[in-house]
């Protein structure tokens, strides 16, 4: 009888359906081992189409941003989120992947797990932690790009983050065997795709800018927002065409375009 429950309550977890999990009972398992952990966060994405297909209800708690919130806007959120310090770190530590993974080669059944350590991140609530960050892949293109992967995110100090990543390599292996893997396209350049990605993160911007922004997306006017912020209309245009400038937009309307798929805007 608790098999048939424990059947009957995997089948209904929303990442069962997924194709990439396929319905398989272990993997539907690990999954719900790594969501009953109260410290951890976890989403599930296809990073070539930049969509977010699951987040653990821990998410909200921890970040203050529900799971329908973070798929609408997708991984953008969660750089938003960390110091735009970091940015280059993590752009760093990704090169460092891609170099290593070309010298050694690309096996897409190996476990590759990025870890992004002591990373500075604010909640919604302007709660600050010191965040680990531990991104699973468990699929590819054919060109070597990543496809659908598994990121966690857990506080620096948390005593269980080499549970946590023992638990993603069981995932990995697990998935190994119910999975077959695309061939690569000979001289496929692996990883470029996320570099890419997080390349176009490193935009630097004020804070000052950051608040205009929000507010031009907001669908204020240069006057107004020079009214919100005790400024003159002078100060406020200045700040407009230095993001103009670094954005490479036209207008308002691009600018506004080209955030947004950078910085969460609300």
């Amino acid at each position: 009888m608790e098999l048939a429950d424990n059947l009957i309550s995997h089948s209904k977890h929303p990442l069962a359906i997924h194709p990439i999990i396929n319905g398989d009972i272990e993997l539907v398992s690990i999954l719900k081992e790594l969501e009953s952990c109260p410290e951890l966060a976890f989403f599930t994405t296809h990073i070539t189409d930049r969509i977010i297909n699951y987040a653990s209800p821990t998410f909200q708690v921890m970040f203050g941003y529900s799971a329908d919130e973070l798929k609408a806007a997708g991984p953008d959120l969660l750089f938003s989120m960390v110091d735009k310090d970091a940015i280059l770190k993590i752009i760093n530590t990704q090169n460092k992947y891609i170099e290593q993974t070309k010298k050694v080669g690309f096996d897409p059944s190996q476990p590759i797990i990025f870890e992004f350590l002591s990373l500075p991140m604010t909640s919604r609530e302007k709660r600050f932690f010191m965040m680990h960050c531990f991104c699973l892949v468990l699929t590819y293109s054919t060109t070597g790009d990543l496809d659908f992967s598994i990121t966690l995110f857990f506080q620096s100090d948390d005593p269980k983050k080499d549970m946590y990543k023992q638990k993603l390599i069981r995932l990995k292996n697990r998935h190994n065997e119910i999975y077959t893997h695309q061939p690569m396209i000979p001289g496929s350049s692996p990883l470029n795709l996320l570099h890419m990605t997080t390349s176009r993160m490193d935009v630097k911007i004020t804070h000052r800018e950051r608040e205009i922004l929000t507010l031009l997306a907001n669908g204020f006017s240069t006057k107004e927002i020079a009214s919100k912020l005790s400024v003159s209309s002078h100060t406020t245009e200045t700040h407009r065409k230095n993001l103009l400038q670094k954005f490479e937009a036209k207008n308002s309307a691009e600018l506004v375009n080209k955030a947004s798929k950078i910085f969460w805007l609300e």
